[in-house]
């Protein structure tokens, strides 16, 4: 389920010869189905950039990249405890909404008549908080973290491409390729923003809901709560580990452009998956496909100038 969260929120198939399908959990290309295979997981650190992340996620198994790239992995980090580290802000002020924040042990012991309570006030300053979380990564917000770790991602990407090719610098910049790199933000925000109100609205607020019609009480609501906000950081682990892999990769073809490269290899991991397997060789650089854009969530794999280009 999560893995067909992120495919319908943001790795869709864009122009490519591959077209997703969602319902039947496989990836067509060129009319044959393959199943979509388990998504590679990669193991979260503290990052120097961040307030590291006081709620634990799912640890990802760190997957090889075929060019080693320690900037766009250490940026995948740094987004991903920034995520994590905001949504836990945001759950302490819920549980301070609801009255909660004092309950930190799940074995606290409350009388009989100790009833949890859920009031439309609560609700609407539940909802408020909601939206001042999403404000934070507005991505017109040019000191927000949506434009400085796209811009990172970004920028990372046309530096190895120069590199890649012989070149001491690249030709593009963000400024330069500011369209491009404004939708990029555009569809990042509109994923953190889909991610938190999903969330919130399918899993959270009808669980408060479900705890009041139980007459449970505090304690048993705030544990359960607590867990439920737990549950979402492995898919913020898994759209920073995305974003930042699919932005960088996105630049290499721009920037190749721009030194009119023509020809260019999409590579796969040495454990790829049965969709980037079929996705090996190369292509003209208007049809390469583009790492988690035409893929899968979490893809390692990697484009590089074909042998004839360099």
């Amino acid at each position: 389920n999560a893995q067909a969260d992120m495919m319908q929120s943001g790795a869709a198939a864009s122009g490519t010869q591959t077209n997703v399908n969602v319902g039947g959990a496989s990836l067509e290309i060129n009319g044959i189905k393959y199943p979509l295979a388990q998504l590679p997981t990669i193991n979260t650190a503290k990052s120097p950039h961040t307030v590291p992340p006081r709620v634990g996620g799912a640890h990802f198994h760190k997957e090889t990249r075929p060019v080693d790239w320690p900037e766009v992995d250490q940026l995948e980090t740094d987004y991903g405890n920034r995520l994590k580290s905001d949504w836990e802000e945001f759950r302490e002020r819920v549980f301070t909404i609801l009255k909660l924040s004092e309950f930190k042990s799940a074995k606290e012991i409350l009388p009989p008549e100790e009833i949890f309570q859920f009031t439309e006030e609560q609700r609407e300053k539940i909802l408020e908080a909601l939206k001042n979380y999403i404000g934070e990564y507005d991505w017109q917000n040019t000191d927000g973290p949506i434009k400085w770790y796209y811009g990172q991602a970004y920028s990372a990407g046309l530096i190895q491409a120069a590199k890649l090719i012989g070149k001491e610098r690249p030709i593009l910049d963000i400024i330069q390729n500011s369209q491009i790199f404004n939708e990029l933000s555009k569809n990042g925000f509109k994923l953190v923003k889909n991610n938190a109100t999903k969330a919130i609205i399918e899993r959270i607020l009808p669980e408060i809901e479900a705890q009041v019609l139980a007459g449970e009480n505090p304690r048993h609501v705030a544990a359960r709560l607590k867990k439920l906000f737990g549950d979402q950081n492995s898919n913020w682990e898994r759209l920073a580990r995305s974003e930042m892999t699919m932005s960088a990769e996105r630049a290499k073809l721009d920037e190749w452009k721009a030194w009119e490269v023509k020809l260019v290899e999409f590579t796969p991991v040495p454990d790829a998956c049965t969709i980037c397997i079929a996705l090996a060789g190369d292509y003209e650089i208007e049809k390469c496909p583009v790492p988690v854009a035409d893929t899968h969530p979490n893809c390692r794999c990697s484009i590089r100038p074909a042998e004839s280009e360099t």
